[in-house]
């Protein structure tokens, strides 16, 4: 496909002045910043102005959480200025604090490092307590840890588990006790749960050795209820550091080399990820059967009724149709993420002629869901649209950058006539599964002419539009399914996990069960520069999105019509309340009641 690209345009200035804190340091300790302490604040200059051309949501955040960009960069600052001995790994460690100061998932900043330590075993909170939900039987057979899924976790290393979580979720998240409540916090403690026994550079010591963990049957040797607590040792499976820290600066910037990610960005490449996705996705490696890995193809849902046809392993989706207790046909399909293109809307197209035909209903899981292509996600969102869906508004902070891209576009489109001409411009007939026509180009250029309007206009932070100027979701040519649905979320959909839901649910085409997703509520931008510090790339969020009640999804999610909590029961078997209730709820939706 032919691809169109965007340069970021990032400024920096080449000397840097001394800023209020470094002379602030200075006139305590009467000593000038070290050379790497120099580089450092460079760094931080640089990580300011990328913010301030095009982190969209600083207004939203600064209302919200009193979020400012000039404090957070000044702290930071101090805190490099404060240790004259400052290491790389502490200033990643600074770096990671003034990005989780944001409150937002899709901003994040990765290292360069091999270093990482994971445990064969994942566990689920619920109320305080922790539990087992998966366990590597090839590298924890039950001879040296006896322990089931469902059984407890009391102690880590000799210390309470929920200590331990709540020491990460402040560590590596940011999260200081002030979240308690509100959606963010929830997130941050499935994430927490995830990072205790996957830790990479979101960690500032990586543990290695042996560990202790104290833990509790559910039922003794005899099959009785069990009260008593053992303790098992395991070792933490360390894969060491490579690129060693020499803590020597060998070059400052040079305005010149800055670039996006491998230097250019395709246009039609906003993914809506989470920031953290690359780091997760390596995380999750070493579990890849975990059926509460993100994105993974099944979930952690069982069964919900007696399997009357199930699709094929071949399938990307997991999906199947089963009788309820009052003997109805309801399907289920599983909806693992949103990074796929066209085979994929035409396998999901194929499910839904089928579930049209024959189901009552349809359980769309989308539980676990890290996002993907905005694209995709239209695609399959116009399945079930019955008439043209509203999209999601963005205010987008733009530059010369765009606006030279945008009159470039305009003058490449003014001669696309027809569907064919469309479709030999983009080399192609979909971009991620989503068609491409005459009628999308007319969609595009007024995009585009609206980017060029808003930056004559004076204006670097748009008003509200629609992104890439789809307003509308058409019904699909490929399928169409018309009954009830009811939509499964929970705190760990991040961005594209998001849209979904809240363009069915201000459709009003489907019910929304479970918990309120992340609120990551824009696309996602990526940028890389030259440096000796160890600064693989970082993240930022270059659009708000808001809702058609003009409220905006970030930090605020997308809220249940019918809300669930995962109880101590769920974890401990097999999730039979979650199963139950979801099948009470489509009773309640298939007679009239909700």
């Amino acid at each position: 496909m032919r691809r169109f690209y965007i340069w970021l345009s990032l400024f920096i200035t080449i000397i840097f002045p001394l800023n209020e804190s470094l002379s602030a340091s200075q006139s305590r300790t009467n000593e000038p910043p070290s050379l790497l302490q120099q580089q450092m604040l460079r760094d931080l200059d640089f990580v300011h102005n990328n913010f301030d051309a095009y982190y969209a949501p600083s207004e939203w955040k600064k209302r919200h959480f009193a979020w400012d960009l000039d404090t957070q960069i000044n702290k930071a600052k101090a805190s490099v200025l404060a240790n004259k001995e400052v290491s790389l790994k502490d200033y990643h460690q600074i770096l990671r604090g003034f990005f989780n100061s944001t409150r937002d998932y899709h901003v994040s900043v990765h290292s360069v490092t091999t270093e990482k330590a994971t445990l064969p075993f994942m566990i689920k909170g619920v109320k305080g307590r922790y539990f087992f939900v998966y366990l590597d039987r090839d590298k924890l057979p039950k001879e040296i840890f006896p322990f089931e899924i469902g059984d407890e976790l009391l102690e880590f290393d000799g210390r309470p588990v929920h200590d331990v979580i709540q020491e990460i979720k402040h560590a590596e998240l940011g999260n200081d006790g002030t979240k308690i409540g509100d959606a963010n916090d929830f997130t941050d403690q499935a994430l927490a749960e995830i990072y205790l026994t996957s830790r990479r550079d979101n960690t500032n010591k990586i543990p290695k050795g042996p560990i202790t963990l104290l833990c509790r049957a559910q039922k003794d040797d005899e099959g009785k209820p069990n009260s008593k607590a053992k303790e098992a040792q395991l070792v933490w499976d360390y894969f060491p550091e490579w690129v060693i820290d020499s803590r020597q600066a060998r070059y400052a910037f040079d305005p010149r080399t800055l670039q996006r990610k491998q230097g250019i960005n395709n246009l039609f490449n906003k993914q809506m990820l989470p920031g953290r996705w690359p780091h997760l996705m390596s995380l999750q490696n070493h579990l890849p059967s975990c059926s509460h890995n993100l994105g993974s193809k099944k979930s952690f849902l069982p069964r919900l009724g007696k399997i009357v046809w199930e699709a094929p392993e071949s399938c990307p989706f997991d999906a199947y149709l089963f009788l309820d207790g009052m003997e109805r046909l309801i399907g289920y399909v599983r909806i693992p993420h949103y990074v796929a293109g066209a085979p994929h809307v035409n396998e999901f197209a194929e499910l839904m002629k089928e579930f049209e035909l024959k189901t009552k209903a349809l359980v769309i899981d989308q539980v676990n869901n890290p996002g993907g292509s905005v694209f995709y996600l239209y695609s399959l969102a116009s399945i079930f649209a019955e008439h043209p869906f509203s999209t999601p508004k963005h205010r987008m902070k733009i530059g010369q950058d765009e606006v030279m891209f945008s009159r470039s576009c305009l003058e490449r489109f003014s001669y696309i006539s027809n569907n064919q001409e469309a479709k030999w411009a983009f080399g192609g007939s979909n971009i991620d599964g989503y068609p491409i026509n005459y009628q999308f180009i007319q969609l595009l250029k007024s995009y585009c002419q609206f980017i060029i309007d808003e930056w004559n206009e004076g204006k670097m932070f748009t008003d509200p539009y629609h992104l890439y100027g789809v307003d509308k979701i058409h019904v699909s040519p490929k399928a169409k399914y018309t009954k009830d649905i009811l939509l499964l979320t929970n705190e760990l959909d991040f961005s594209g996990g998001d849209f979904f839901p809240a363009i069915m649910q201000d459709n009003k085409r489907a019910k929304i069960m479970g918990a309120r997703t992340a609120g990551a509520g824009g696309y996602v931008l990526q940028t890389s520069h030259p440096n000796n510090l160890g600064v693989d790339s970082f993240s930022v969020t270059g659009s708000i999105a808001e809702r058609v009640d003009n409220n905006p999804i970030e930090n605020l999610g997308v809220s249940p019509d019918w809300s669930y909590e995962i109880t101590e029961k769920d974890v401990q078997g097999e999730y039979e309340g979650y199963k139950n209730e979801i099948l009470s709820v489509l009773t309640m939706m298939l007679e009239g009641d909700l």
